[in-house]
């Protein structure tokens, strides 16, 4: 009886690192890449409302033909809503600031500098602890140009 009962029963074998290592590797590299496609999917989201602020003030260019002191400053008011510094806000000289009639073009162009995390191995300080030696904040320029014809 107890011959059979052992053919059902296995014994534990002793474990080895060798055996459970390429399964914490890949797990690690995949949390790694999980995080990396978070970071790349913030990025995209905030370059999309920025690009999406800069629709509407076209849209509203369209009908107007140009771009106002009024709309100029409500457009920054809406990126600094946005998350953008009011500072990092620059706007093109080739934007149509002036009346255009129908049927003319407009532009609108202007650069954000877009608050981000970048990685870094190189301390900038002697003192400086792990953390911020490889997570360092930065910005990144976003160029947004846009071009419609009056509709005034």
């Amino acid at each position: 009886m107890r011959k059979k009962l052992s053919l059902f029963i296995k014994k534990k074998n002793k474990g080895m690192i060798q055996d459970i290592m390429p399964s914490i590797v890949i797990i690690i590299a995949c949390a790694i890449l999980m995080l990396m496609f978070v970071y790349i999917l913030g990025m995209m989201q905030k370059c999309e409302e920025v690009r999406q602020v800069g629709r509407r003030y076209i849209l509203v260019m369209e009908t107007e033909g140009y771009l106002s002191d009024e709309q100029e400053k409500q457009m920054k008011k809406d990126l600094v809503s946005i998350g953008i510094a009011e500072t990092d806000i620059f706007i093109d000289g080739d934007t149509t600031k002036s009346g255009v009639n129908y049927g003319k073009p407009v532009k609108l162009i202007f650069t954000c500098n877009i608050p981000t995390i970048r990685t870094s191995t190189e301390a900038e300080h002697p003192d400086e602890d792990l953390l911020n030696m490889v997570l360092r904040k930065t910005k990144v320029p976003y160029k947004v140009s846009m071009a419609s014809t009056a509709k005034k």
